[in-house]
């Protein structure tokens, strides 16, 4: 049996180890070094954008907060030096939940610019999409 309640036979737990040790490897247990995050070695753009997506435009009004989308929509255009449309659109989207329609159209302008440049013209009829939204003071709704 993989797993059982210890005292059934009268057998004793296993030991619960010395403080500062590693039970698993009995050798004392070394402070956490900078992983790859801390370094900035991980992209954080990508789920910095896809969760502000959710929070801003949820069909589930239970998981919006605008807040917090504007938060993580800033962070990663902050990230980006404001050069990548998808983060420039997820933060229209977070704009216009937080009632800021004017900013939210001149930053899909912003967005759609880019993505025009970048030749990437389904995006660019996307993000224009969304700015008529912000333009009739409308929020995007339905990820």
């Amino acid at each position: 049996m993989l797993f059982r309640s210890y005292g059934q036979r009268g057998d004793e737990p296993p030991e619960r180890g010395r403080p500062g040790v590693d039970p698993a490897l009995d050798q004392p247990i070394q402070p956490l070094q900078p992983g790859p995050f801390q370094q900035g070695l991980i992209d954080l753009e990508p789920a910095l954008i896809g969760l502000s997506w959710l929070l801003s435009a949820s069909a589930d009004a239970r998981l919006r907060n605008p807040g917090e989308a504007l938060q993580l929509a800033t962070e990663a255009v902050s990230a980006s030096k404001r050069t990548n449309p998808l983060a420039l659109d997820a933060l229209a989207s977070a704009l216009a939940r937080s009632g800021r329609f004017d900013d939210a159209v001149a930053t899909a302008t912003e967005a759609a610019a880019l993505a025009r440049r970048a030749r990437a013209d389904e995006l660019r009829a996307q993000i224009e999409g969304r700015r008529a939204l912000y333009e009739s003071r409308r929020a995007y709704e339905g990820r």
